[in-house]
């Protein structure tokens, strides 16, 4: 049954895929490749390699793929060897996610909080391809732009004190006049 779980998954015929999962599940409750084929039948992902890419936009919602049941009962019960495959997806979702989020910082919306929270994120794996690096250039893009938004508040009070003094010698000069007149 999980055979033909697995040729429904290659199908993308997730329904009967997730049916056959079950069906699997219904022998051996303990079946660590049936849930995996569950999962993936839920998520239509038609093979392993790709869960890393497609479950990215997933870490958005939640902390990590080993938060959904069906992911997390496969590493329950799977064998270290899976664990090792499922712990390696679940980074790359991670990574894949912190990666995009580091590219795609809007400028308008607080970057430098943006840029600390794809710090943190990377940290969760860190060790993990560069995230290590990735987050330290993180950090680094958080502080220089605390910095440039530090410079521009100190140039805009510059520019409205400049401003000022402005209008006020421009109105000491219109004014003048009729002062002078009336005493």
């Amino acid at each position: 049954m999980l055979k033909r779980a697995r040729i429904f998954i290659e199908d993308k015929e997730w329904e009967k895929a997730c049916e056959y999962a079950e069906y699997a599940l219904d022998v051996d409750a303990g079946c660590a490749e049936a849930y995996l084929a569950k999962f993936m039948a839920e998520y239509n992902i038609s093979q392993e390699e790709y869960i890393p890419k497609f479950c990215s936009d997933m870490i958005a919602e939640i902390d990590s793929l080993f938060d959904i049941t069906t992911y997390n009962k496969a590493s329950r019960f799977g064998d270290e060897e899976l664990n090792k495959k499922l712990t390696e997806y679940n980074n790359g979702a991670i990574y894949n996610y912190a990666d995009h989020r580091m590219h795609y910082v809007n400028p308008d919306d607080n970057a430098s909080k943006q840029y600390y929270d794809t710090e943190k994120i990377f940290k969760r794996i860190s060790g993990f391809k560069d995230s290590d690096k990735k987050a330290q250039e993180c950090l680094n893009k958080a502080k220089e732009h605390e910095e440039n938004a530090k410079k521009r508040v100190e140039k805009l009070r510059e520019e409205n004190y400049n401003n000022a003094v402005k209008f006020m010698e421009v109105a000491q000069k219109r004014t003048e006049p009729i002062i002078q007149k009336k005493y």
